[in-house]
C-alpha cells in the first residue's frame, strides 16, 4: 500500500510540474502573440512595411489571420495544451514501447534538439483540421513551435519518472515465472 501511495504522490508531483510548465508556456505564447501584434503595427507604418504589404498580399493576409486569433489568452492556452497533449502522448507511447531509449537517448544533442520540430510538423496538420481558424498549415507550425520547445523535455522527464519501460515490465514478468 505504501508503494501505491508513493507512486500516486510521484504522479501528482509530476502533474503539478507539468501544470507549471503549461502556465509558463501560456505566458510565453501570450507575450509572443502580443509582441507580434505590436511589431506588425509598427512595421506596417514604415515605408518598408507598406511596401511589403503591397508586394506580398498573401503573406500579409496570413499575418493578419494569425493576429486576429483573439482573445490571445484563450489562443495561448489552447496552443500550450495542444503542445502538452501531443508531447505527453508521443513520449508516453515511446517510453512504454521502449522506443524512447532506442530512438532518443542514443542521439547526439544536435539531433535531440530537432525533436520539437519533428513533433510540430507531425501534429500541426491534425491540429489545423481540428482548429480550423487559419487557412495555412504553416501558420500552425509556427504557432505550435514555441510551446513544443517549452513542454517537450519536461513532458519527457515526467513520463520517464512515472511510466515504466517495456523492458522493466518484461523483466518483472520473467522474474515472477
Amino acid at each position: 500500500m505504501e508503494q501505491v501511495l508513493s507512486y500516486v504522490n510521484d504522479v501528482l508531483r509530476e502533474l503539478f510540474r507539468l501544470l507549471m510548465v503549461v502556465l509558463g508556456t501560456v505566458l510565453l505564447n501570450f507575450a509572443l502573440l502580443h509582441a507580434g501584434r505590436v511589431a506588425w503595427r509598427v512595421y506596417g507604418e514604415t515605408p518598408a512595411g507598406q511596401h511589403f504589404t503591397e508586394i506580398n498580399p498573401q503573406t500579409t493576409g496570413l499575418i493578419y489571420e494569425v493576429l486576429a486569433l483573439m482573445p490571445y489568452s484563450q489562443t495561448s492556452l489552447e496552443l500550450a495544451l495542444a503542445a502538452m497533449v501531443c508531447a505527453l502522448a508521443v513520449m508516453a507511447l515511446m517510453q512504454i514501447s521502449g522506443l524512447l531509449r532506442v530512438l532518443y537517448d542514443r542521439l547526439p544533442l544536435v539531433l535531440r534538439l530537432l525533436w520539437p520540430f519533428v513533433l510540430v510538423l507531425l501534429f500541426a496538420s491534425p491540429y489545423a483540421a481540428y482548429d480550423g481558424r487559419l487557412d495555412s498549415y504553416q501558420c500552425y507550425v509556427y504557432l505550435l513551435l514555441p510551446g513544443m520547445f517549452c513542454v517537450l523535455w519536461p513532458a519527457m522527464r515526467a513520463v520517464r519518472r512515472v511510466l515504466p519501460d517495456i523492458t522493466v515490465l518484461l523483466s518483472a514478468a520473467a522474474v515472477r515465472r
